[in-house]
């Protein structure tokens, strides 16, 4: 049995405290790079990003995909573009063929995330590329 401290349910620790556990509880930021595309052209997008898109709780968001030279970018599409897709509100979304194409080409279909929260958009780019 160990002598850590007991913590009550919903008690709110200051930093001192918690660095002065036996145990320090971690949360790890998003994996935002090496995440991987399936076969398919299905990505699903963190939390973060899907902040920075503008998504509303239980609600699908139409999302506007532009080819880049680093790799493809997402912004919140207002009406229905050609060049829109829908994500689902968990940020699952299919990339078109070209997209997919430009995202997978990283090492084992792996691509990287950059989110710009002040624009509202996220690049993904072939991974180590």
């Amino acid at each position: 049995m160990t002598d850590s401290p007991q913590v009550p349910a919903g008690a709110k620790l200051s930093p001192e405290e918690m660095t002065a556990m036996p145990f320090t509880p971690r949360l790890q930021p998003p994996r935002l790079e090496g995440r991987r595309v399936s076969p398919h052209g299905v990505i699903s997008l963190p939390f973060a990003a899907r902040v920075a898109l503008g998504f509303h709780k239980d609600r699908s968001q139409l999302l506007s995909i532009r080819l880049v030279d680093q790799g493809v970018v997402l912004t919140a599409a207002e009406e229905r573009a050609p060049d829109a897709v829908k994500a689902a509100p968990d940020g699952v979304l299919r990339l078109p063929k070209e997209a997919h194409h430009a995202v997978a080409g990283g090492r084992r279909g792996r691509y990287d995330l950059e989110i710009y929260r002040e624009p509202g958009a996220v690049l993904l780019r072939p991974h180590g590329g």
